[in-house]
């Protein structure tokens, strides 16, 4: 199989270039399996690893159902965080796209929805604690226990938002080693965002999704890395 010669990376190569770099082998490629075959050549060579045919025929294999961007995300991303050729699981993970097949996607994802579905609401999206009820009086008009008006409301104590020893784990890991970077980040959801006329636009809700997408993958992995602590 016929595949373009590998292009070691300039120095100083920045992730968006990197992505370009990648892109162009679908330029110069007929076909979806050869710009595969001369990205995961460029990827062996830039880590210095060789692959034999049957190798590459795995590779071709496990990534057949990706599309053009994921594959360049994947090959882009392993390039940049990768010390050694990485095996087909890591290229599908930096695919941008969630493993539903994984029990462990599948339960980091619903609490991400969880969490998500909380900073929509009155209390988010800090994820702070939901505050008691007022005991005196009302939220608009606050009283002490002697019934004057008070400045803030009398409540009874807050009840902290509710994460597992997992999600909370989790949160410290996206944010390296804080958990309200990690939320922040999070917050960064394209489902949180107000709507605007430009929505309607077909590549604006395309890079939306692609954000989405890339928040996800990066939530799943560090939900997973919690359970190898």
């Amino acid at each position: 199989m016929a595949m373009a010669d590998a292009v070691q990376p300039a120095a100083g190569t920045t992730p968006r270039e990197m992505q370009k770099l990648y892109a162009g082998f679908w330029e110069t490629n007929q076909t979806p399996k050869r710009a595969v075959g001369a990205s995961l050549l460029h990827l062996a060579d830039t880590l210095g690893r060789e692959l034999s045919k049957p190798a590459i025929q795995s590779y071709l294999a496990a990534l057949a159902e990706f599309n053009r961007e994921e594959i360049i995300l994947a090959f882009s991303r392993a390039t940049e965080e990768c010390r050694f050729f990485p095996p087909p699981a890591i290229l599908r993970e930096y695919s941008g796209r969630a493993a539903d097949g994984d029990p462990i996607a599948r339960e980091a994802k619903c609490e991400l929805l969880a969490i998500l579905t909380a900073m929509r609401g009155p209390y988010g999206p800090e994820l702070r604690d939901i505050p008691g009820k007022v005991i005196y009086g009302t939220e608009q008009d606050p009283r002490g226990a002697d019934g004057r008006c008070t400045e803030a409301p009398i409540r009874e104590p807050s009840t902290p938002f509710a994460c597992s020893h997992r999600t909370n784990g989790a949160l410290v890991r996206l944010g390296w080693g804080s958990k309200a970077a990690g939320i922040a980040l999070l917050a960064d959801h394209p489902s949180l965002k107000r709507h605007s006329p430009q929505d309607a636009d077909p590549q604006y809700r395309q890079n939306q999704i692609r954000a989405a997408d890339e928040i996800l993958k990066r939530w799943v992995e560090a939900y997973r890395e919690v359970d190898l602590d």
